[in-house]
């Protein structure tokens, strides 16, 4: 059996006991083949969403037709009244969340993550973290980014990563391992300000705080000043 058939067979949940265990035997072991699973993964995926749009499109022109053969003013009344319900249900959502976003969230600065690369097997690992945290998918984006030689760039997404799944002794450590001088250092000091007032350690946060400001003009410095000035 080839391996990309028995990589499908293994994710769809078809081979016996001990196939699997030898399987993730292997996944564990082979760094290369780990990352072969999760790019096939990656591509499952993607073919049951291409299916989904695909479905969608079906229901639109189910609805066009439906359109064509009812009374225009009838269906008018109802799209209206469905497009009021939707919308006064999501300004509600939209409401309720803003009064509970939490203050740690309200200075969590968005980071999409970076264009991936291919090349090694290295390369290869990283692109699939890269995917995942791009998809919001830390504790896997985690797993893969620990077992990747660790860069600045590899310690900061890793950082990240623990932060938004709460492994806050995991982010610090991340870090505080880069240091001054790197791309990634003001953004990973705002950062470990943030988990150290996290986790109250306020003695902690202010000096990291407080040099952070010192980038005016990134939105890092920016929201380091305010939480100095209306947070502690």
């Amino acid at each position: 059996m080839r391996e990309s058939d028995l990589i499908d067979r293994y994710l769809k949940g078809e081979l016996d006991g001990e196939t699997i265990t030898a399987i993730e035997s292997k996944i564990d072991s082979n760094p290369s083949f780990k990352a072969k699973v999760e790019l096939r993964r990656l591509l499952i995926r993607s073919i049951h969403l291409a299916y989904e749009d695909e479905l969608k499109d079906k229901l639109k022109d189910l609805d066009r037709k439906i359109d064509r053969n009812s009374n225009p003013i009838k269906i008018s009344y109802m799209v209206a009244a469905s497009l009021a319900f939707v919308m006064v249900t999501a300004l509600g959502v939209y409401l309720y969340q803003a009064n509970n976003k939490s203050k740690f969230e309200k200075y969590d600065v968005y980071e999409n993550g970076i264009p991936n690369t291919m090349g090694t097997s290295n390369d290869l690992t990283f692109t699939v973290a890269m995917n995942y945290f791009k998809s919001k998918e830390y504790p896997e984006a985690l797993k893969l980014f620990q077992g990747i030689i660790q860069s600045d760039t590899v310690l900061y997404y890793s950082g990240v990563s623990a932060y938004r799944i709460g492994n806050l002794d995991r982010a610090i450590h991340c870090f505080q391992s880069i240091e001054e001088g790197s791309e990634y250092f003001t953004k990973a000091a705002y950062r470990l300000g943030l988990t150290y007032w996290k986790e109250n350690q306020i003695d902690l946060a202010i000096p990291v705080l407080i040099k952070v400001t010192q980038d005016t003009s990134s939105e890092y410095g920016t929201n380091a000043k305010l939480i100095l000035t209306k947070e502690f």
